[in-house]
Order: C-alpha cells, then sequence, then structure tokens
C-alpha cells in the first residue's frame, strides 16, 4: 500500500490544525461580549466606568469543521496501518 496514506492522514490532521487556527479565530460577536471591548492601537489607559453584568460567560463552540478535517486524517493513518498489519501476516 505503500506510505502515501501516512501522508494523507497526516496533511489533514495538519490542515485541520491550520483550519482551527486561523478560521476567525480573532473574531468578536456582540453576543459574546459581556464586558469592555478594545480594538485596534491603543495608546493610553484604558478604564471601565461600569460594572459588567454577574452573568455566567457564553461557552465558546469547537470548530467543527477543523476537528472533522482532523478525525478524518486520522481514521485514514488507522486504517492504513491496520491494513498494513494484517497484510503482513
Amino acid at each position: 500500500m505503500g506510505y502515501w496514506p501516512y501522508l494523507v492522514g497526516l496533511a489533514l490532521v495538519v490542515a485541520g490544525f491550520l483550519v482551527g487556527r486561523f478560521r476567525g479565530g480573532n473574531a468578536v460577536r456582540a453576543r459574546d461580549i459581556s464586558g469592555i471591548v478594545v480594538g485596534g492601537d491603543v495608546s493610553g489607559s484604558v478604564s471601565q466606568t461600569t460594572q459588567p453584568s454577574r452573568s455566567a460567560p457564553a461557552s465558546s463552540k469547537p470548530d467543527r469543521v477543523a476537528w472533522v478535517i482532523g478525525i478524518v486524517g486520522v481514521l485514514i493513518a488507522a486504517a492504513a496501518l491496520i491494513h498494513d498489519v494484517l497484510a503482513t501476516k
């Protein structure tokens, strides 16, 4: 079978990592804000004059696309390993 399925699996795991890392990681949604937001370069002090509400912070959702890509990569590599192990017997 060769080593190409391992390379494809590794490439998909790396692609999943990169998609999760660079897919809107620095975006801010208005519904996620529970305090003060400072955007851009600030050349001075920033102070908050009102108290934030005591509601629990919203938990962030995992990036499902990145997880699916990574899991597919691991499954391809695992299937190639199983095939290679069974082929040698």
